[in-house]
């Protein structure tokens, strides 16, 4: 009655942070005097954000397709 209705589906992969700065840098040494979780989102924003696509989905009936790659 309605169609398909397709979207897309990707893997995502996330790789650990790291610290950004040396040992005893005035950057190391402001982060380490806030409290919080500046530490945590120093190292979040290090992290490579990488997604792969799968296929397409449709979210109605679930049947899946794949795309030509381009």
């Amino acid at each position: 009655m309605f169609g398909h209705k397709f979207e897309p589906r990707y893997d995502k992969v996330e790789s650990g942070g790291k610290w950004p700065f040396t040992e005893g840098s005035l950057e190391s040494q402001i982060a380490a005097t806030h409290t919080g979780d500046a530490e945590a989102n120093l190292i979040h924003a290090t992290r490579e954000h990488n997604s792969t696509y799968v296929h397409d989905v449709c979210v109605r009936c679930g049947e899946t397709i794949r795309r030509m790659e381009e």
